[in-house]
């Protein structure tokens, strides 16, 4: 990293950066903290990006070997450390107070954002938490790319997106983007979970309606992805759902056996959600006390009954609810990736319920 002097004689320095998770020892003597702390903002990969400068202070500036910066924001785990040690010249004096020294980029920031930067000399005597941070903030998408960039383009998503069925055919309708978005098509991107590329569905929006449909014909059984995205793919993020249709599922569910289908659903879901109300608390702690058969008894095949899931469709909803709370238990009681696990699952409930109307045994979703 070359860096430039400010005024005086022009002196250079150079540094080498090198692995920061390396622990320097405590140095034997005081090192003053920096001084003239400045940025330079960029873009980069069309994300920003910023440059740290700064002067050594010429209190112990001979004893130092190299310097540890370091850049935070509000989230502990995105800090970012870069260690840079002195490679030319090896060692500095006074001469080198005014001498603008600077690290490398940083880069993959959030536009707009605020950030905690501290400059530390090493080896020192003081703690990392002696020598003061400094703030930034990043500056936005429109000056670091231009507003007519696409990457600073708001993202939109629709409030509304519904997939029904109607034989083989699925209807998707969702809420149109507004006007000034300046969209003219939609592409749906479709797949069968296991398959491998998408399928694309160009739809095209009725400039006289609200919300728009599009018809996925002859479309083959099984559990789909389906994403939504403008005709110019700007969008930064796609809307995204999973789509069980639940009369072809059946066909696997009588296969695979009531139990093991629901316990793969579970294991193959991103998120588990459970909407909770007076209704579900009722069908759960009221409803499987009254001499029902203990779920692990109950029957992994489908029966002749007429309900469409193979049985009493309360029935199979209350053993749904069942192994969501015995999988919660068990990323409880785990170590480790149990924390992670546990962040899976979700428990919502509506305007008019209350937190009360959560079941005990899905108490520990959060």
């Amino acid at each position: 990293v070359q860096s430039d002097a400010d005024g005086g004689p022009r002196l250079a320095v150079t540094l080498r950066a090198d692995n920061c998770s390396i622990n320097y020892p405590l140095g034997k003597h005081v090192i003053h903290e920096v001084a003239n702390v400045s940025f330079s903002h960029l873009a980069c990969e069309d994300q920003a990006a910023v440059i740290v400068h700064w002067s050594a202070s010429p209190l112990g500036i001979e004893h130092i070997k190299g310097f540890r910066v370091y850049l935070e924001d509000k989230n502990p785990e995105g800090k970012q450390c870069q260690h840079l040690l002195l490679k030319d010249p090896r060692q500095l004096n006074c001469s080198y107070k005014n001498t603008r020294l600077s690290s490398q980029t940083f880069s993959g920031l959030t536009f707009d954002t605020d950030y905690m930067v501290r400059v530390v000399p090493f080896p020192t005597l003081m703690n990392e938490s002696f020598f003061p941070p400094s703030f930034l903030r990043t500056n936005s998408c429109e000056v670091l790319l231009g507003s007519d960039n696409l990457v600073c383009k708001p993202y939109w998503k629709p409030k509304t997106l519904n997939v029904s069925q109607l034989g083989s055919n699925l209807h998707v309708a969702f809420d149109q983007a507004p006007s000034s978005f300046g969209f003219h098509f939609y592409f749906l991107y479709y797949k069968l979970r296991q398959e491998g590329p998408f399928r694309q569905q160009r739809c095209k929006p009725d400039v006289n309606q609200y919300r728009t449909t599009c018809i996925l014909k002859d479309v083959t059984p099984g559990t789909y992805t389906v994403e939504l995205r403008d005709d110019s793919n700007t969008t930064r993020r796609q809307t995204q759902y999973h789509v069980v249709l639940d009369l072809w599922e059946h066909l696997e569910m009588c296969k695979e056996g009531q139990m093991s289908w629901l316990s793969r659903q579970l294991d193959e879901s991103d998120f588990i959600i459970t909407i909770c109300s007076k209704g579900l608390r009722y069908y759960v702690e009221k409803k499987s006390r009254r001499g029902k058969t203990p779920v692990g008894r109950r029957s992994n095949s489908c029966s002749s009954s007429s309900s469409p899931i193979g049985g009493s469709g309360s029935d199979l909803f209350i053993v749904g609810v069942a192994m969501i709370a015995e999988k919660l238990r068990l990323a409880n009681q785990s170590e480790g990736a149990g924390s992670q696990e546990l962040q899976r699952y979700m428990t919502v409930y509506f305007d008019y319920s209350t937190e009360n109307d959560i079941p005990t045994m899905l108490s520990l979703a959060p």
